[in-house]
């Protein structure tokens, strides 16, 4: 029997290195930037989505894992740890006497906000209210040197810091050793993937120096079924299973709040 075991929230910190530009699909419109970036419709401040953010990181992990590097042309040969950790949909080559093993994702990845201190200094640069640069483009034709087709994009500019936050849920199967094999698999994948995406890029134009970010993990946070359930966790700290998870976490990510901190509703 698989059981819910709990949750490991991890919290940090992405830091730009260059201006990072994650578009809205569409143009700005007549007499407007051509490409701008994605906001809050509230606040109007710039976001990096959960969604382009796990996507990467799962990028980041194929590539590591995966042994075709072209794995979109066949997503029944993605390696096992990703579509675990990331989740995945039955693809048009499965039956239904050859059903996706995996499905549910195990990592929730949460839409990241500019943190306070970075607002705060996007406001003194005033920026024109948009907490944006906004940078031109051309198109250079080789053969005559002229300039052609020129476009205006907004980006985030490098220094701007935005906390990030991910929640892995944790399963166990009769709390075997398998299933705590399989959950240190996914907490050294996730620190792998993170460290990968060191040498890439987030949103578009990476080629061109885009979207190059410095990404560290402040805090993690093993929270219990019981804790969940507000009830007494005194019996969390002796569970060899919680434990050896413990353990295993602050091996892989040695900033970490203790075991039986309670739960922030």
């Amino acid at each position: 029997m698989t059981e819910f075991i709990g949750k490991i929230i991890f919290t940090g910190i992405i830091t730009l290195k260059t201006g990072m530009y994650i578009g809205t699909g569409s143009a700005g419109g007549i007499g407007l930037v051509d490409n701008p970036v994605i906001r809050d419709p509230f606040t109007e401040e710039p976001i990096i989505p959960g969604s382009s953010l796990k996507g990467k990181l799962r990028s980041c992990l194929g590539s590591l894992l995966n042994e075709n590097a072209d794995i979109k042309t066949d997503l029944d040969k993605e390696h096992d740890s990703v579509k675990r950790l990331f989740g995945s949909s039955p693809t048009k080559n499965q039956t239904d006497n050859n059903k996706y093993s995996h499905g549910k994702s195990r990592l929730t990845v949460r839409d990241c906000r500019i943190n306070n201190d970075s607002l705060l200094n996007l406001r003194k640069k005033n920026l024109d209210g948009l907490f944006v640069e906004i940078k031109t483009e051309n198109i250079i034709d080789r053969s005559t040197g002229s300039a052609e087709h020129p476009r205006q994009t907004e980006r985030v500019p490098a220094g701007v810091e935005f906390d990030f936050e991910f929640i892995y849920d944790i399963y166990s199967k009769d709390n075997s050793d398998n299933s705590l094999d399989k959950i240190i698999d996914d907490l050294q994948n996730i620190k792998r993937a993170i460290s990968f995406l060191h040498y890439e890029s987030i949103g578009g134009s990476g080629s061109r120096g885009y979207g190059h970010v410095g990404m560290k993990v402040v805090n993690t946070n093993l929270i219990s079924k019981s804790q969940l359930l507000g009830n007494d966790v005194k019996n969390d700290s002796k569970d060899p299973f919680l434990i050896k998870l413990n353990e295993e976490i602050e091996k892989n990510f040695p900033q970490k709040a203790p075991l039986t901190e309670k739960c922030q509703a």
